[in-house]
């Protein structure tokens, strides 16, 4: 079960009898993940700014100027805005 706002998502889970929290910290702004699940104590993590682009930008050139591994793979960004839209309810 997903229910979402436009800053938190909630994420139920029947197996694992827990959910996950996420309350901001979308496209580098601050926020938090919180998970529970039966057998353990709630868990809140916190989620600092990050200049995300900033750092995609200058791991971009680096591949290109200096033909470092890029360390980001076209599957891996099409999984995240699969889980995002997923976890938002789009």
């Amino acid at each position: 079960l997903i229910i979402t706002s436009p800053s938190t998502s909630r994420i139920f889970s029947k197996k694992f009898k827990g959910y996950i929290v996420i309350d901001g910290g979308i496209i580098g702004e601050p926020g938090f993940i919180t998970t529970k699940i039966a057998s353990g104590n709630e868990r809140k993590f916190v989620l600092p700014p990050t200049k995300t682009y900033k750092l995609q930008v200058e791991a971009f050139s680096r591949a290109i100027t200096y033909g470092e591994e890029y360390p980001l793979k076209p599957e891996d960004g099409l999984e995240n805005v699969r889980l995002i839209s997923q976890a938002r309810g789009w």
